[in-house]
């Protein structure tokens, strides 16, 4: 099984790719914005703003851990990746996200976990 961990180097995203290094049969590809090493691996590249990042990604990904761009069109931007994931054949997604984003004072934050 491949994990794709978007935003590997934030708070939660380094946390999500020590947690799945270390389970047996279970291969991680960390992405973030920039690219390059961290601590378990190297990073691919990924960008939210450049979509012709997006495929290379999702490529043999089964599952895929997802954090918000937090930008004004991330409802729009989840939604579209996670059709170019499912169209590659990933079969399930975790979204970082607030218990509370029905009720956020984000504007967009509902939206986004719908759009998931």
């Amino acid at each position: 099984m491949r994990v794709l961990v978007l935003g590997a180097t934030g708070k939660t995203g380094r946390q999500v790719v020590r947690a799945v290094n270390s389970v047996d049969g279970v291969d991680v590809r960390a992405v973030s914005r920039s690219g390059g090493p961290i601590d378990d691996g190297t990073l691919v590249r990924f960008d939210w703003d450049d979509r012709t990042s997006w495929a290379h990604v999702v490529d043999g990904a089964d599952a895929v851990y997802l954090v918000d761009s937090q930008q004004s069109d991330a409802a729009q931007s989840m939604s579209d990746f996670t059709a170019v994931a499912q169209r590659a054949g990933v079969g399930h997604a975790v979204l970082l996200s607030s218990r509370d984003a029905v009720v956020s004072h984000r504007p967009g934050d509902a939206a986004v976990v719908s759009a998931v």
